[in-house]
């Protein structure tokens, strides 16, 4: 992240809600415009109720990364608190608010006494709704299934709703509430409050999701949504807009409130006093309200839409390009939607359907689907509005001229349906696709066969399927165990161990790797563009192993919570393995005595370096070479099949096998470099390099001087050799023991496609 820009950090209840996105791009678009870094930490709830027994018992340790910013590395914070203290009570999420007391903040979707918010007015959506049902439908009979106590939203929306009832003269009975939650499965309150409520005509939903489990019970029940029981909800969220029925709803686009978050935040930062700021909400009216279509009347019921104005009726249709910052696909679409609506206003003047007309309405609504325009319209809308442009167009049509219209609109509706189709269908082809990328990022990510640096960097080996060119991976140097209610406090170090900048994967040298906390975001490692960022904790059960920085792009949106979970696991593989060998070392030094004793005898077989000299000679041609400012060339190289060679030749033959491979290495390092015996049939070479392919020349030369050997041998048998090669750059102060380990990991890879075929075939004569 660029250090000279200010950074805003967003505290949000996960990422793959559509309402969290929505907001989370609104706060996006936002940043991009006022030239601000944005970090995304996507938490849970505060305080909701887990057990060990839960379904998913540990997501308290995404909270684990809302204590990665403060003062010191942030600029400004906006905190969703109205769904991350939808399960606290007041004190303990002005608790939580209290830690970061000196950041200049703003809170969204909430309102607290002494913060400054930005929030809908949830009043004046529901009042026009419960009027709706009222005095255009004759509702008489209400229900309500509202949200959690703790939520501040779902308090003022529930509030509303029981003000107004009072005002007309309905009564509310206990058995006419039920509380839903804010995002989980709710069918079964659902359900319980149709058996509890059998009468009932009309229903608000606090929000969009417990409104379409409602609907899905009306439906199990032989019941339509919109006929037998009227029903909307809060949110206008595109699930519901493409249900069926579509659902009403009232419009707070959340990407609106993230726009205005930032604007209110860019003033707090720069010292200056702000007020709460209040958004107006929309009804949008759809069939779940039992909407009359031979009334044909726009949302608030007071007029055509055929009567709107082209930009009025642009914005009802395509209402959800509306903070995308989308410009140029909306522009697009304007552009043809405008020309057919030129057509159609021209057509209504006119009093035949002749060829002329016709052919002008049939090419401009083809270009106007062509432009992907139903991909982000609502159908509904889009449908109703040609309706009443049909109706319009043929008032003053004799009836031939009416059927010919009729014909040229039905095309029209086939059209759109077709194109609804086939949107479903390439998201269809795209989840199947995903899915399949998913199995190898698994795969990829997975491919760890040591405790070591090297393998950290595996982690982020596979990042292309989500779009991700940055990402940074913070791990602690043992993992910080965090108990269900314990406050979780992270060390004031963490270490860095690999990155991805613009798509090029590094792994960082021990010596670089301490960060401070302060340093989080703002490192020499860190990009230096304008970022848009997201913070993903790494945990397993209690224990947490530190977290992963990455670029927020459309993909990460949907694959967060996967991504945390493959990463997360295979982070604590990896301190497994480290565990595990540390314990190996332990042993390996115990039978110290022995190892030297075979070392003696490596001079005498091989004529080369033991491994103590080897390490001592390796390290100073290491250093030389840092002094030098020359590359270096690292590598293990293990003789294949020695064991076979023993067995069917004898180890005499084993032991001639052994020298031929020190000669070989002897004769292609030269005056370059030092070798030495590791133990039996294993080696290890460091050798100035000057090559720019990271060594894979030198591993060819290498590999073609065994083949050559073996095409003279007479030997009954081939040697051949598996090698795990490290280029260290100069620049980077690698260790000798980080580039032995790293070579190790690759040698081990290398071994796994050694040469079968070890003994030679003989020909009888």
């Amino acid at each position: 992240m660029n250090r000279d820009k200010l950074t805003v950090a967003l505290l949000v209840t996960g990422l793959n809600d559509s309402y969290t996105e929505a907001l989370v791009k609104g706060v996006n678009l936002a940043c991009i415009e006022s030239d601000y870094n944005l970090l995304v930490l996507p938490g849970s709830y505060i305080e909701r109720e887990v057990t060990e027994n839960s379904l998913s018992p540990f997501d308290y340790q995404y909270n684990t990364i809302f204590s990665y910013v403060n003062e010191s590395n942030i600029s400004g914070l906006i905190v969703a608190a109205g769904s991350i203290g939808a399960y606290a009570d007041k004190s303990l999420m002005l608790d939580f608010l209290a830690q970061f007391k000196e950041v200049p903040k703003v809170l969204v979707s909430s309102d607290y006494e002494g913060f400054e918010c930005v929030n809908y007015d949830n009043e004046n959506g529901i009042v026009a709704g419960l009027e709706y049902l009222i005095d255009t439908c004759g509702c008489k009979k209400f229900g309500v299934l509202k949200g959690p106590d703790g939520n501040t939203d779902a308090i003022e929306r529930f509030n509303a709703y029981m003000k107004y009832m009072l005002k007309r003269g309905i009564e509310i009975s206990k058995e006419n509430i039920a509380e839903v939650s804010l995002s989980d499965d709710n069918h079964q309150v659902c359900k319980q409050f149709l058996i509890d409520n059998p009468d009932i005509e009309a229903v608000f939903c606090f929000n969009d999701y417990s409104a379409l489990d409602l609907c899905d019970e009306i439906k199990a029940i032989g019941k339509t949504p919109g006929d037998e029981i009227k029903v909307f909800g809060y949110d206008n969220t595109i699930q519901g807009a493409r249900a069926n029925p579509p659902l009403a709803s009232i419009a707070a686009d959340p990407t609106v409130i993230g726009r205005q978050a930032v604007k209110s935040l860019g003033h707090r930062m720069a010292g200056n006093k702000i007020e709460s700021t209040y958004l107006p909400a929309e009804l949008v009216v759809r069939d779940t309200m039992g909407k009359v279509r031979t009334e044909l009347q726009s949302s608030d019921g007071k007029k055509l839409i055929a009567d709107m104005d082209v930009d009025e009726a642009f914005d009802y249709i395509f209402y959800r390009y509306r903070g995308t910052g989308e410009d140029e696909a909306k522009n697009r679409i304007y552009d043809k939607f405008v020309d057919l609506v030129t057509c159609m206003v021209d057509a209504s003047k006119a009093e035949h359907a002749t060829d002329d007309i016709v052919n002008d309405i049939e090419s401009a609504f083809v270009d106007f689907i062509n432009s992907d325009a139903v991909n982000k319209a609502d159908a509904d809308h889009l449908v109703t509005y040609l309706e009443q442009m049909q109706s319009s167009i043929v008032y003053n049509m004799g009836v031939d001229d009416e059927v010919i219209m009729q014909s040229v609109f039905q095309n029209f509706f086939r059209r759109i349906l077709r194109a609804v189709a086939q949107d479903y269908s390439r998201y269809s082809d795209m989840t199947r696709a995903n899915n399949n990328m998913m199995r190898l990022f698994v795969k990829e990510t997975s491919k760890v066969y040591h405790g070591n640096d090297y393998s950290y960097g595996t982690m982020l080996s596979y990042l292309d399927w989500l779009n991700v060119k940055n990402a940074y991976l913070y791990i602690y140097d043992n993992p910080i165990t965090h108990a269900i209610g314990d406050v979780f406090e992270p060390y004031d170090d963490i270490r860095i161990k690999a990155y991805v900048k613009d798509g090029s994967l590094e792994r960082v040298p021990k010596s670089h790797q301490t960060v401070k906390i302060y340093d989080l975001y703002n490192n020499d490692f860190m990009s230096s563009n304008r970022d848009t960022m997201v913070v993903l904790p790494l945990f397993y059960d209690r224990f947490v192993y530190g977290f992963i920085i990455m670029d927020l792009t459309d993909e990460v949106y949907k694959q967060s919570d996967f991504v945390v979970h493959q990463l997360s696991s295979v982070a604590r593989i990896i301190s497994m393995m480290r565990l595990n060998e540390q314990i190996t070392t332990n042993l390996e030094t115990e039978n110290k005595a022995l190892e030297e004793q075979i070392n003696q005898e490596d001079l005498v077989v091989t004529g080369i370096l033991n491994k103590d000299e080897f390490i001592i000679k390796a390290e100073e041609l290491l250093n030389a070479n840092k002094a030098s400012k020359d590359d270096s060339l690292v590598a293990y190289v293990d003789l294949n099949s020695l064991k076979l060679i023993n067995d069917k030749f004898g180890h005499t033959a084993g032991d001639a096998a052994i020298k031929t491979v020190a000669d070989i290495l002897k004769e292609n390092i030269g005056d370059h470099g030092v070798i030495g015996r590791i133990c039996g049939d294993e080696f290890a070479i460091i050798l100035s390099y000057s090559g720019d392919d990271n060594g894979l020349s030198f591993v060819k030369q290498v590999k073609q001087a065994f083949a050559v050997y073996n095409l003279k041998s007479d030997k009954p048998f081939n040697i051949t050799v598996s090698i795990g090669e490290m280029f260290a750059n100069h620049e980077y102060d690698w260790s000798l023991d980080e580039c032995l380990t790293e070579a190790d990991t690759k040698l081990y890879v290398a071994k796994q496609a050694k040469p079968r075929k070890v003994i030679k075939e003989t020909i009888n004569r």
